[in-house]
């Protein structure tokens, strides 16, 4: 259950906006520290059904629902991720042809939250094994584009196993869920043992 805390105002030129409340009814928001259960969208937006995680947060927010910004964005996700940074949300009614933008900074990411987090129709989000191996990380990130077509990701992380940056383009297969990665990926030193603790190296 949602329980927001807010000032907030919602600016129209006619009430008939109200009619296309997603395009037309522009937000104008400063939430104060809030909790969010993105399951409440569905009432609003049915093709996110299945969206069940638990956000707590504060930020600023601008634009009508399907052309968001969330600035100042202060927010936690399960155990322990911390997330803080900048978000621009084009059509994300439609969560997985949105078109998206993020530049968040100074984060603390818990890949087993990552994992835990709830897409539309309860689908999770996939990550290789030897990845539950670096805990809590702690990262900048940019991101830009839609998860349906194409997006970009750029990431410099710290991990229990050392540090990594990475320029990730990725492709979605058409007619299947498979996705094509294309990464360029630098570190100043991996502890491979820390991310294969099993394998046998040598």
């Amino acid at each position: 259950t949602s329980r927001v805390y807010m000032d907030f105002a919602f600016n129209y030129d006619d009430w008939k906006d109200f009619g296309d409340f997603l395009n037309k009814i522009k937000i104008n928001a400063e939430v104060r520290p809030s909790t969010f259960d993105t399951h409440d969208i569905g009432f609003f937006a049915p093709k996110t059904a299945g969206m069940d995680n638990l956000l707590s947060f504060q930020c600023k927010v601008l634009g009508p629902v399907n052309e968001l910004k969330i600035n100042d964005l202060n927010a936690y996700l399960g155990e322990n991720t911390h997330l803080t940074g900048n978000l621009s949300l084009q059509n994300i009614t439609d969560f997985f042809n949105a078109d998206i933008q993020e530049k968040l900074e100074k984060n603390e990411i818990n890949l087993a939250d990552i994992q835990q987090f709830k897409l539309p129709n309860g689908k999770t989000i996939a990550l290789p094994d030897f990845l539950k191996n670096l805990g809590t990380a702690t990262a900048d990130i940019a991101y830009d584009g839609i998860i349906s077509q194409k997006f970009k990701a750029v990431a410099d992380v710290n991990t229990a196993a050392g540090q990594l940056s990475a320029n990730i383009d990725a492709t979605p297969h058409v007619g299947d869920d498979g996705v094509d990665y294309m990464a360029d990926v630098q570190s100043s030193g991996i502890n491979i043992r820390k991310l294969f603790p099993k394998a046998k190296l040598f």
